[in-house]
């Protein structure tokens, strides 16, 4: 990387430079790929698209206004390509994927770790990925117990949080439900042993309660997933209608 300050001319190896991780490797990043972006932009209006490009560091989402807007990207890619002014950036085909509105309620897509489709996409999704969490639960029976409860506490009940935010729940309270059974089954074995551990009355109170308060801080996603989600949505709302206006024609800035 070469960098000019105050008259300067700074050369950057890459061994010097930062890794990744380093929330100042996102911010070059995305200073570096900005220039394309733009063109992509200019490219596409100029083909007849109306078309919005919402970028998370390398992962692309263009929503467009008619069908053909992969093979037009793919045009885009191949000129910059052409004329060595792709910046290091390469379309990744194998990753790239065109779909429309019908098909995305039909079938669902995968996106950045969540899934976007109709209600049954979504169950289907999120009764996968408690499959696996129930499997990692599993193997918790084979530690001593306070090593499996610190890993359950503060590693395994937080790796599907993320999807109480990005999953619309609508429809999913007893799927939310399921995984909140398998923690709270697996805290009981943890505690008591055995294949029929007892159940208290104060369990599930006990279990979400915060530590300082004398719980375990596992609180139930089923309870957490509806105001996490809406939470997400209007702090979105304050953020993309300063950047998509036109989705929110009645909300002015």
């Amino acid at each position: 990387m070469v960098i000019a300050s105050n008259g300067e001319i700074h050369t950057l190896h890459a061994s010097d430079g930062v890794y990744q991780g380093d929330p100042l490797a996102g911010l070059l990043f995305c200073v570096g790929v900005r220039p394309v972006l733009e063109q992509l932009l200019d490219f596409l209006k100029a083909r007849g698209f109306n078309a919005h490009v919402l970028c998370y560091l390398d992962d692309w989402t263009i929503f467009a206004d008619r069908g053909g807007i992969l093979e037009a990207v793919r045009e885009f890619f191949d000129e910059l390509r052409t004329n060595n002014a792709h910046r290091g950036l390469e379309l990744n085909l194998t990753k790239s994927w065109e779909r429309s509105g019908e098909q995305l309620l039909e079938t669902g897509q995968e996106l950045l770790g969540s899934m976007i489709g109709g209600p049954e996409a979504r169950r289907a999704f999120l009764l996968r990925k408690i499959g696996e969490q129930t499997e990692c639960l599993q193997h918790l029976e084979q530690l001593h117990k306070q090593d499996a409860q610190l890993l359950l506490r503060r590693s395994v009940q937080l790796q599907l949080r993320h999807l109480q935010r990005l999953l619309p729940s609508e429809g999913l309270d007893d799927v939310w439900t399921l995984l909140d059974d398998a923690y709270h089954h697996s805290l009981r074995l943890i505690r008591d042993g055995g294949a029929r551990p007892r159940r208290g009355a104060h369990d599930s109170t006990l279990f979400q309660l915060p530590l300082r308060l004398g719980g375990l801080g596992v609180p139930k996603h089923q309870l957490i997933a509806p105001h996490a989600r809406a939470a997400m949505e209007q702090s979105s709302f304050f953020l993309l209608r300063e950047v998509l206006p036109s989705l929110w024609p009645d909300h002015a800035v």
